[in-house]
């Protein structure tokens, strides 16, 4: 076997017909270097390695088992080189029903198999941040068609989803497409029947009630004395590609911003910090705690893909940070309603704060002290409520602390929220009123 290196595999599409016993009777855009004259009258075994030919011969088999068109994504080490191969065949009987042969096409689908995996990979790097999304293909979805000189259909395989068959034989592309639409297509196609001339190019158009992309490969159909008298094309669906770059584009968009944010509150987070430590190692200490904090907001919202995050969930997860919630010393119990991120991530760190608060001075810094976290949704906002109680006696700072300014800063300014903090003599009583818009609702499916 000559001539079949890795390189030609990156050709395109390859259009072939078949006989009953599979041997080559027509053969547009041969791949792996091959030309029509060496595959026309020939099978398969007698072209193709044997690793690659035993697995056509299985999808064969099933067709003619079935009599059902018949489509498989093969991988194929090819002269050291993994391949991916897309082939679609389908049957073609006579009017009693039995099968004459059948016609098919063979895709190579390395390129896009590696770009997906380049999107799969930027996924992963994305997942902390971002929602997970699955942009694997589950299989090409690849349309194969003739037309005449008139640019009606005369045969078709795989219509496009949501169309048959008998939606495009006999019919022309002025009756299917709209006029703005059909300027890409009758200039390739018209060019291609004056020509002769291979042409490929990517177009969009309304089928089945909605807008669909294409790349289209189109050659020429010659009769014996080289007149031109029609062609065959192949179209390749990629809608669902494009939606997804449109989607990552967005997405990147989206995480500068809330990187750029992150870093905002970072360093405010930073300068307070340090304001009000005493010496590096308590600066290290506080610092180290309120990013760990952070992280474990980011931690949930991107289990949630980034949609939203229970109310018992994050105050479950800051309090047990730093106390085990068997405890009896904490009671927490309220609605079950999910958060935005931005709140989350705010209400997280206000969350952390009070906690560590009531561990070092409040009512967790003794054994008989009581926390209790409750909230409830109301008609325009949500009321939370942390109540302290059999603690050390309440002795109300003389100063603004980091914790309180955090609480106005990152429910109040940030978040559209009010906090009252109230230093009763039996425990601190803190209550945070968020407006009812960053409540998100989360599909339970």
């Amino acid at each position: 076997m000559t001539g079949l290196d890795a390189q030609h595999l990156h050709n395109g599409a390859m259009i072939f017909r078949q006989d009953r016993d599979f041997r080559y009777i027509s053969v547009h855009n041969p791949l792996f270097g091959l030309r029509v004259d060496q595959m026309i009258g020939r099978p398969e075994t007698d072209i193709f390695p044997a690793e690659f030919t035993a697995k056509i011969k299985a999808l064969k088999e099933e067709l003619v088992r079935t009599g059902k068109s018949q489509n498989q994504r093969l991988e194929i080490a090819w002269d050291g080189e993994d391949m991916t191969i897309d082939i679609t065949i389908s049957p073609i009987n006579v009017d009693g029903g039995e099968m004459i042969g059948l016609v098919g096409c063979m895709v190579d689908m390395t390129r896009m198999q590696r770009r997906e995996q380049q999107l799969n990979d930027l996924t992963t790097g994305l997942a902390e941040l971002t929602a997970r999304l699955n942009l694997a293909l589950d299989g090409s979805m690849i349309t194969i068609f003739e037309q005449d000189t008139d640019l009606r259909y005369t045969f078709m395989n795989n219509p496009p989803r949501g169309t048959s068959v008998e939606d495009f034989i006999g019919i022309s592309d002025h009756d299917l497409f709209a006029k703005d639409q059909q300027l890409t297509l009758f200039e390739a196609k018209m060019n291609l029947i004056r020509s002769a001339e291979p042409v490929q190019f990517e177009t969009t158009v309304d089928l089945a009630g909605e807008p669909r992309t294409y790349d289209v490969k189109l050659q020429p159909r010659i009769d014996s004395n080289g007149d031109v008298f029609g062609l065959i094309g192949v179209a390749v669906d990629m809608t669902e590609r494009k939606n997804h770059e449109e989607h990552w584009h967005l997405v990147m968009r989206e995480m500068t911003h809330r990187s750029k944010n992150l870093l905002a509150v970072i360093q405010a987070m930073a300068r307070q910090t340090a304001a009000r430590s005493q010496s590096a190692e308590t600066f290290v200490r506080d610092f180290t705690r309120r990013l760990q904090a952070m992280s474990s907001s980011h931690d949930l919202l991107v289990n949630a893909n980034w949609l939203g995050v229970g109310m018992q969930r994050l105050v479950k997860m800051h309090i047990s940070q730093v106390v085990d919630l068997d405890t009896a010393q904490v009671s927490i119990h309220g609605d079950d309603v999910a958060l935005n991120a931005s709140t989350v991530q705010n209400l997280g760190l206000a969350l952390h704060e009070l906690v560590t608060n009531a561990v070092k001075y409040g009512s967790l810094s003794v054994p008989e002290g009581r926390l209790e976290i409750t909230w409830l949704v109301e008609e325009s906002h949500i009321c939370i409520e942390w109540i302290e109680s059999d603690g050390p006696p309440v002795v109300p700072s003389e100063r603004s602390g980091f914790g309180r300014n955090l609480l106005e800063s990152a429910i109040g300014a940030s978040l559209d929220g009010a906090v009252d903090l109230q230093f009763k003599a039996e425990g601190l009583v803190c209550r945070i009123i968020i407006p009812r818009q960053h409540i998100v609702v989360l599909d339970r499916d």
